[in-house]
């Protein structure tokens, strides 16, 4: 789950965090994981450089590669489940932020995304999250 937090947290980073959201930061400990995570995917589902980085910039275009792209990385970092959904425990990664229960909204609002498959799942399942965050989560 460490991961998915760090992962978060890349996004968030690449976003900006300007928007006036509140941050949480979180310790670099595993970015190096992060990291490999996106050059295996990169690799492994031959995708250029390009798709990781309008990934990590929020640059979320609806195509096959960004969706494939997407989908390994957070199959690779335990971000998401098998349908696309983010995991039941990711709430804990938030401690006692006092905008838990808005981020468990949230979670909940976007984990009733359904789509054809799980990789289009997921895709939706991101967007509407960074979409409506209470909070970004930074280093």
């Amino acid at each position: 789950m460490l991961y998915l937090v760090v992962l978060l947290s890349m996004i968030a980073v690449a976003y900006g965090g300007t928007d006036g959201r509140p941050k949480i930061h979180l310790p670099k400990a595993v970015l190096d994981v992060v990291n490999q995570a996106k050059l295996d995917c990169l690799k492994e589902k031959g995708l250029s450089n390009e798709i990781g980085e309008k990934f990590f910039k929020l640059e979320f275009t609806p195509d096959a590669d960004m969706k494939t792209f997407a989908y390994c990385l957070a199959r690779k970092t335990n971000y998401c489940d098998d349908d696309g959904h983010f995991s039941e425990n990711l709430i804990t990664l938030f401690g006692d932020h006092k905008s838990k229960d808005e981020i468990q909204n949230v979670i909940d609002k976007c984990n009733k995304i359904k789509k054809d498959t799980s990789m289009d799942t997921f895709f939706d399942v991101i967007v509407c999250f960074f979409k409506d965050s209470p909070v970004l989560v930074v280093p």
